[in-house]
């Protein structure tokens, strides 16, 4: 995903040396600017063990705050079912945190609160 705010005020400086350029170096300046940015966009985001480690780490954390029964779009989550769930969701909160998906994705369940 693009950090506007570093987009934004490498154009600001731009927008400060620009007087002192020729058209060319403008030009050019610019070029680099725009290619850095889509370069970013299009990088490959790799996981590493520590990743994994950590990803794992956070869907053992959530487990004991995850109050059962649950379900996932008015569907019931059977027990065997908790562990991909929270696996799926810890791989998505990763994918989040570093801004690798173009949206933010969530999953659908809620739980039972008691009476």
């Amino acid at each position: 995903m693009a950090n506007f705010d570093l987009i934004e005020q490498e154009l600001r400086n731009y927008l400060e040396e620009a007087p002192n350029l020729n058209r060319n170096d403008r030009f050019i300046h610019l070029m680099a600017i725009f290619e850095k940015h889509l370069k970013m966009e299009k990088a490959n985001h790799i996981l590493t063990m520590n990743d994994f480690q950590d990803i794992v780490s956070y869907a053992k954390s959530q487990y004991q705050h995850l109050v059962l029964p649950a379900k996932i779009s008015n569907r019931d989550l059977y027990p065997s079912e908790v562990g991909n769930l929270l696996m799926v969701e810890a791989v998505i909160a990763h994918l989040n945190k570093f801004q690798v998906l173009k949206r933010l994705v969530n999953i659908d369940y809620t739980t039972r609160t008691s009476k």
